[in-house]
């Protein structure tokens, strides 16, 4: 059974006033085992919560999070070791190859390789050449 680690984009399509529904629909049909978070995202979502101040907004998101961190637990993924090795390996290669890779995508790359997973995203470009990818936006899922 495959693996999933989301980027971002995918876990916050749920915040949007009209999210994708292709997204929302793939994201339900998933067993949540098989689905994994890397802590960078987390960061990534904690980061625009705190940019929104004490806004009744950022409640809203603070509270969102709060039940994702719930549903997700045990598969919200640290960085270990092997991950940061990985990180190392795969940020180095692209430096040699002239390919700039996102600071957090390299550290969702490292993760789903280290996983044996497919990274879920929109921005499949940031990842081709590393690991393989899912764009629930545009590809037949069913």
């Amino acid at each position: 059974m495959k693996r999933f680690v989301f980027d971002t984009n995918v876990i916050s399509e749920q915040t949007k006033p009209k999210p994708d529904v292709g997204v929302i629909d793939w994201l339900s049909d998933q067993k949540i085992s098989n689905c994994l978070i890397s802590v960078v995202s987390i960061a990534e979502i904690e980061q625009g919560i705190l940019l929104l101040g004490k806004s009744k907004r950022a409640k809203t998101y603070r509270d969102w999070l709060a039940n994702l961190e719930q549903e997700y637990f045990g598969n919200i993924i640290a960085i270990d070791r092997e991950i940061a090795a990985t990180w190392a390996e795969i940020t180095s290669r692209a430096i040699h190859l002239g390919k700039t890779m996102d600071y957090s995508d390299s550290w969702i790359a490292a993760t789903a390789i280290v996983l044996d997973a497919v990274v879920v995203t929109r921005n499949t470009t940031d990842f081709e050449g590393f690991v393989p990818v899912l764009n629930p936006w545009l590809e037949d899922l069913n």
